[in-house]
Order: structure tokens, then sequence, then C-alpha cells
């Protein structure tokens, strides 16, 4: 087992080296993004509240 564990981590470290990152995002992209997912979030919102509404009247 211990002449197997060199290799091995020999084997992860060029797993993860070889790995390649998407180009990073501007600002404006971000800003994008982010006003997307506030967005989607507010959907979310005014759809959990008009579920429970329908479903969970109170009274």
């Amino acid at each position: 087992l211990r002449t197997e564990l060199p290799g091995f981590r020999k084997d992860i470290k060029e797993a993860m080296g070889s790995t390649v990152l998407p180009p990073g995002k501007s600002a404006e992209e971000r800003k994008e993004r982010t006003s997307k997912l506030r967005q989607a979030v507010e959907t979310d919102k005014d759809i959990e509240e008009i579920g429970r509404r329908l479903f969970f009247r109170e009274g």
C-alpha cells in the first residue's frame, strides 16, 4: 500500500492541474447575473405567497 501512495498522489495532482477553469466574469456580467438572481428570488416569493393564499386559507 505504501508503494502505491506516491503514484496515487501524482495521479491526483495531474488530474487537478489539468482542470481548466472558465474565464472570469466582467463586472457587468456579475451585475447582470445578480439582478437575474434577485428577480428569480422575487418571483419565487410571489409564487409561494400565491400558493399559501390558495391552499392555506386562514379563517
